[in-house]
């Protein structure tokens, strides 16, 4: 099939599991409407198939294009996808485009969705087991890439695993920021988990933190954000725990608290998220803890390049504008990998 008929029943099925059939689907697996609503209008703008398929031309132009570098990539590819509504897509459309056959497997809660997106997917097959294949692509957790890995030794394992993400503000974007921190319950690689604040005066950073919990509660209630019983009783020990240590501010679910030392994007509770003081991007270098798994990171328009540069060498695999992080760039290179050499590890 050549490339352009892929690319127009891709392009339909975008249509498809964004419309409010997609929507149900997330809405039958617990997720509130306005958030579900909300999320695909974001998941549509990075499966915008015409931007994916021209970076994967790209990454093919070294090899004389898609056909003859399908000769070097992998027949068949299993997907194993995490429960997170739209996580491991945009991999395997890529995958869809250089003719693979592909399989996915998606995670054994919250199924609506995804199943509903596989079932609907002209390129691929569902399976409920790990079938034969010459490669894996799993979007989940580090311990299920390594069990994987340790499981089928004998097969190419591309891992996409657990990252962590945190925002650079000059203390105008709170609403911004917001966006990236409520979306999904705070459960993506691109949920912001920490903030950092220059310039700072004790003063502006308590101000700024009042703000940004004002500004979370709003968007929890307008996405009417949800939480199991036990992510309530989790969060009211860790919220205990958080005012017996530092300052907070409350918001809906969620709060901002104060934060000092050394940053590594540990969890701290739904919605949650430490504020600190920076004065250089040097000090921000060594305030983020080596070896942190960092994924994407927000900058205020009113920051310098000083401050993007700072991220790109803390290891960032995307740098954005303040609130854009749950809508990663079509052609943006996953976890920091070329999305079609890696199937090959070329």
């Amino acid at each position: 099939m050549s490339l352009s008929n892929r690319k127009s029943q891709l392009l339909d099925w975008i249509e498809h599991v964004t419309s409010s059939a997609g929507v149900d689907a997330l809405v039958a697996d617990g997720w509130s409407r306005p958030m579900a609503s909300e999320g695909l209008r974001l998941h549509k703008a990075t499966w915008d198939i015409d931007r994916i398929a021209a970076a994967a031309e790209a990454e093919a132009e070294p090899f004389g294009g898609l056909e003859a570098m399908a000769e070097t990539l992998p027949k068949s590819v299993l997907h194993i996808w995490p429960a997170l509504p739209g996580g491991g897509v945009t991999p395997l459309i890529f995958g869809a485009l250089a003719g693979i056959e592909l399989y996915v497997r998606p995670a054994s809660r919250l199924r609506t969705f995804p199943d509903f997106l596989v079932d609907s997917f002209p390129f691929a097959q569902r399976v409920e087991e790990v079938v034969e294949s010459e490669a894996i692509v799993v979007s989940g957790s580090d311990e299920t890439i390594a069990a994987v890995r340790e499981t089928y030794p004998t097969r190419h394992v591309v891992g996409y695993g657990h990252r962590v993400s945190f925002a650079i503000s000059d203390g105008t974007d709170a609403a911004q920021i917001a966006r990236d921190i409520v979306m999904w319950n705070q459960m993506g690689c691109f949920s912001v988990r920490g903030v950092f604040v220059f310039p700072h005066r004790n003063s502006q950073l308590a101000e700024f933190a009042s703000e940004l919990a004002e500004e979370v509660a709003k968007l929890e209630s307008e996405w009417d954000t949800r939480l199991t019983e036990g992510e309530l009783a989790r969060r009211v020990q860790s919220l205990g725990t958080a005012e017996f240590a530092t300052k907070v501010y409350r918001a809906k679910f969620g709060w901002v608290q104060h934060g000092q030392g050394t940053w590594s994007g540990d969890w701290i509770s739904t919605n949650a998220v430490r504020v600190s003081a920076v004065e250089s991007p040097d000090q921000l270098r060594a305030i983020v803890e080596p070896g942190t798994p960092l994924q994407g990171v927000s900058v205020s328009s009113g920051l310098g390049e000083e401050w993007r540069e700072a991220a790109k060498t803390l290891g960032a695999t995307l740098v954005a504008d303040s609130g854009t992080l749950q809508s990663p760039p079509p052609d943006w290179e996953h976890d920091g990998m070329p999305n079609l050499r890696v199937l090959a590890a070329l």
